[in-house]
């Protein structure tokens, strides 16, 4: 009878230490996740306005020169402000 507590007991502590594994596991690849989707959400407004700007019809905005870096300059605003938001939420 003592035998029998024994390995019940510990199988109760090893699948104990599984489960924290696993959960330990399952919160790295959440961090994982986390970050990529930042860095996607950061790329991705500079993505779509340099896809508009290859296309090959002309946009009376883009035929001025200097308009150019006003395009570099709200890709950068974006990604900041994106890059802003998830730090005051906490996701940083």
């Amino acid at each position: 009878m003592i035998v029998a507590n024994s390995s019940v007991h510990q199988r109760e502590l090893l699948l104990g230490t599984f489960d924290i594994h696993m959960g330990r596991a399952a919160r790295d690849a959440n961090d994982v996740m986390k970050r990529l989707t930042l860095v996607s959400a950061l790329i991705l407004p500079g993505l779509v306005l340099t896809g508009v700007m290859g296309m090959n019809f002309p946009l009376p905005f883009f035929e001025v020169a200097d308009h150019f870096w006003i395009v570099v300059g709200a890709m950068t605003a974006l990604a900041l402000t994106i890059l802003f938001m998830a730090r005051w939420r906490g996701w940083l």
